[in-house]
């Protein structure tokens, strides 16, 4: 389980490639008192397990959600950057 420093009400996850471009958009949030961090998809895929990525990120939300404080989630990414499961 990943441990937050601070509380944060929104949690944006994306690949890495993306880490600089949403840089502007989270400083924007914190800015005007929506406190946000950026969680990788690698961060994620390395703290949880889960039988395929999409299950692992599954996890860490409902973690974020039910013991972190989270509010919010934002994905970021296509269906070619991050996992879904079709059934």
């Amino acid at each position: 389980m990943i441990h937050f420093s601070d509380e944060y009400d929104l949690v944006v996850i994306a690949p890495s490639e993306f880490t600089v471009s949403m840089q502007p958009l989270i400083q924007h949030k914190n800015t005007h008192g929506l406190t946000t961090t950026l969680m990788t998809t690698e961060e994620i895929y390395d703290e949880y397990s889960g039988r395929d990525e999409a299950e692992q990120i599954k996890y860490f939300i409902k973690d974020a959600l039910e013991t972190l404080g989270v509010e919010y989630v934002m994905l970021v990414g296509s269906i070619y950057k991050l996992p879904m499961r079709i059934s």
